[in-house]
């Protein structure tokens, strides 16, 4: 059940009326919904509720992409590494620290050392890997910074709510 739902279950009361006063109520209710459509055509310079609807979705979907929160690279599977820390201070750190390295070989053997070293989440012992997993199995933040990396690249610094990560993707499906 979504946040929605939850909210607004067992929030509408349940009235029950004779028909007079079920006509009254009705009567009630369409001078109250006139009175907001009139609104509603004034509030939106004569545009159809259609287009104010279809504008609101463009419009999302253009803050969501500029958000980076869709991912741009399309994934059934994926295996992926990463490093948990607590401060995004010591991602950025550790994520200077693979930069160093010259070869991508090198990268990826610095970052399976600093994830056994550094990270708070078990699979650090496993020099972060996480194996497969598939879409919609990780938080969308770091599931939507991982579909969005080139294979074997290392990300900036990912906010989630367990703390801040480094991601490697060592394969996509």
């Amino acid at each position: 059940m979504d946040v929605v739902n939850k909210l607004f279950i067992n929030k509408i009361p349940k009235i029950s009326f004779t028909s007079s006063k079920q006509n009254e109520l009705s009567d009630s209710s369409s001078k109250v919904a006139e009175s907001q459509q009139e609104h509603f055509k004034s509030d939106s310079e004569g545009i159809s509720l259609a287009e104010l609807i279809n504008r609101t979705s463009l419009s999302m979907q253009q803050t969501k992409k500029a958000q980076g929160s869709e991912p741009v690279k399309i994934f059934t599977t994926m295996t992926a590494q990463h490093i948990l820390v607590k401060e995004e201070q010591e991602a950025i750190k550790l994520k200077q620290e693979i930069d160093v390295c010259k070869t991508p070989e090198d990268k990826a053997a610095k970052f399976a050392e600093l994830a056994k070293k550094y990270s708070n989440c078990p699979s650090g012992k496993e020099g972060g890997s996480l194996g497969e997993f598939c879409k919609g199995q990780m938080v969308p933040a770091f599931e939507n910074a991982a579909a969005n990396l080139e294979i074997g690249s290392i990300s900036e610094p990912v906010k989630t709510e367990f703390g801040w990560h480094l991601i490697k993707v060592n394969e996509r499906k």
